[in-house]
């Protein structure tokens, strides 16, 4: 915050002393110079409030999530998507992945990346940005499940990783065998919406078929 005030201070400095210089008697000038002051020190500090939140709020959703406290999660979900999947059937969709018995899952905070600026449409701030997000899953055996042999092992993993390449390309993929688990890495475009710079709710473009749904109510131009 300090280095914005410095900079802003250094190109208000410059513009100063070109105005006095070129108009030396003008109180008008004078006063244009406070106003341009407070528009260059304030507006890169505004713009940095905003982006403090939504990297706040984006890490307190995803810890919820990673917590399985998914209710609260989906406080900060963008409430328009519950007109078209009501909010206790997404509770109970998530729910249903993250303690299916026959997988274990461990995840971090993902990483936010390529923040845009601030978008002003139709009375609601909205600003995208890059999610990238790891996550590690194992596929456990179920008790009635009858042992593998070795070969039938390395081939029921083989299966495993082909499957997850295919969906999240070959590169995103990598398995451990020593602890059994599935890493993946994604990047996601997330949409952040507000109604006053300081509440954020969040979107996730992770699928054509989401991409259809937040058309509902996303304007398109975010959407592109």
């Amino acid at each position: 915050m300090l280095y914005l005030i410095f900079v802003s201070c250094k190109r208000i400095r410059d513009v100063k002393r070109y105005i006095i210089k070129t108009n030396p008697n003008s109180n008008t000038m004078k006063k244009n110079i406070l106003v341009l002051l407070l528009i260059l020190i304030f507006s890169p500090l505004k713009a940095q409030n905003h982006e403090e939140g939504i990297r706040r709020q984006f890490r307190e959703y995803n810890q919820l999530v990673l917590n399985k406290k998914i209710n609260e999660a989906l406080d900060y979900t963008i409430e328009d998507l519950f007109t078209i999947i009501p909010r206790e059937q997404m509770v109970n969709m998530m729910e249903s992945v993250l303690n299916t018995p026959s997988m274990e899952f461990r995840g971090t905070i993902p990483e936010i990346t390529d923040m845009e600026p601030v978008r002003e449409i139709e009375g609601a701030s909205y600003v995208r940005f890059k999610n990238k997000a790891i996550m590690e899953v194992k596929f456990l055996k179920s008790p009635d499940e009858p042992k593998r042999t070795p070969e039938e092992e390395q081939e029921y993993n083989t299966m495993l990783m082909a499957t997850l390449q295919e969906q999240y390309g070959e590169e995103y993929v990598t398995f451990d065998a020593q602890s059994g688990f599935y890493k993946t890495v994604t990047i996601k475009t997330v949409i952040a919406k507000s109604k006053d710079l300081k509440n954020w709710k969040f979107a996730i473009l992770d699928s054509p078929t989401m991409k259809v749904l937040l058309g509902k109510f996303i304007p398109k131009e975010l959407l592109d």
